[in-house]
């Protein structure tokens, strides 16, 4: 794929990478703690400190955890060239797309346990149970959207 966008791009330049749209998700953290080198620069002594956000998390009936804040929006964009074209923030909830919740989850217990010597040999399994898998299992997936809409 990288050969084939590299060919256009060769071939028409910039007029290609104006008709490029791109877009992805991201958490984005109530609370995000600094990396060490942040939090080691040099500030005025009347800079606030950040806020912390805590939750005690509970392993146990005797055992518990303060671990940063899980709170967080999804962050969704689309943009080219010129500007954002589209953003939409959600709230945590639900997982709506069946890959995760359903195939991915399906896929990764068939995989516990195997052992491969390559990316090939991976790739080539994963085809494998892929192709393997009935249209019951398939349209299961999708019809488990109608009660995570639900959760929404």
């Amino acid at each position: 794929m990288c050969t084939q966008l590299l060919e256009r791009y060769n071939a028409e330049g910039e007029a290609f990478l104006q008709r490029i749209l791109t877009g992805d998700e991201s958490w984005v953290y109530h609370y995000d703690p600094e990396s060490k080198a942040q939090s080691m620069e040099c500030r005025h002594k009347t800079s606030p400190s950040p806020r912390e956000f805590k939750i005690v998390a509970f392993l146990s009936p005797r055992e518990f955890k303060v671990v940063a804040s899980a709170r967080k929006v999804l962050f969704t964009v689309f943009w080219d060239m010129e500007r954002v074209v589209h953003m939409e923030f959600l709230e945590q909830g639900p997982d709506l797309a069946p890959s995760d919740y359903y195939l991915f989850a399906q896929l990764k217990k068939y995989l516990k346990g195997h052992n491969y010597d390559n990316d090939e040999e991976v790739i080539a399994d994963v085809r494998r149970w892929c192709r393997g898998q009935s249209f019951e299992f398939f349209a299961d997936g999708v019809r488990q959207l109608a009660k995570r809409w639900r959760l929404c």
